[in-house]
């Protein structure tokens, strides 16, 4: 496992957490919506963002690893952040385990960085 790239990713993703959580919910509403009924979520965001990182990762071997791997923990966050909205397809009614996918997220990371770390260890 390369160390750096994913410490990085998870450093990322840690980081998006964290500000999200310190935000208001009146300043977090993070969608365009070109019309009255289309409504397109921040998740959409993280979803592109992956599909670009893919393409890149395939076709060029030069590019910045850090830097994708920077994209990558921030369209992972966007994509997990609205996890409950996939299971339910909607957005109108309140859920209690709303951070529960983004705090599992978090914790398969630590609980990854930890096993590898025991691992190299002697």
């Amino acid at each position: 496992m390369n160390r750096a790239i994913f410490r990085i990713i998870g450093g990322t993703y840690l980081l998006s957490l964290i500000i999200y959580l310190l935000i208001p919910a009146s300043v977090t509403t993070i969608h365009w919506q070109p019309t009255e009924s289309i409504h397109i979520h921040h998740y959409f965001y993280g979803f592109m963002a992956r599909i670009v990182i893919g393409f890149i990762t395939l076709v060029y071997n030069n590019f910045p690893k850090r830097l994708l791997a920077v994209i990558y923990g921030l369209s992972l966050f966007l994509v997990m952040d609205e996890f409950n909205m996939w299971l339910k397809f909607r957005e109108d009614t309140p859920d209690p385990y709303e951070h529960l996918a983004p705090i599992i997220v978090l914790i398969i990371f630590l609980a990854l960085y930890l096993l590898d770390k025991l691992k190299k260890s002697p």
